[in-house]
């Protein structure tokens, strides 16, 4: 899965990859973002948006249906 994090407020982005199971902790900078998660056929892509707070902890667990 490719995984796109974008600023709104300033110019920046990142984008990584993760392999089956596997976690990647990441930090974030108070502000706004968009985030892509863009995964292989048969499955496809989700957008949205996240605001981060100073102190806020994510977790985003996504896992085949089966």
């Amino acid at each position: 899965m490719t995984v796109t994090l974008t600023a709104q407020d300033w110019v920046w982005n990142d984008t990584f990859t993760l392999g089956p199971g596997e976690e990647r902790p990441y930090c974030l900078d108070p502000g706004r973002y968009t985030f892509t998660l863009d995964a292989p056929p048969p499955w496809g892509s989700t957008n949205g948006e996240l605001v981060v707070n100073a102190g806020d902890r994510f977790l985003f667990p996504i896992r085949e249906r089966e």
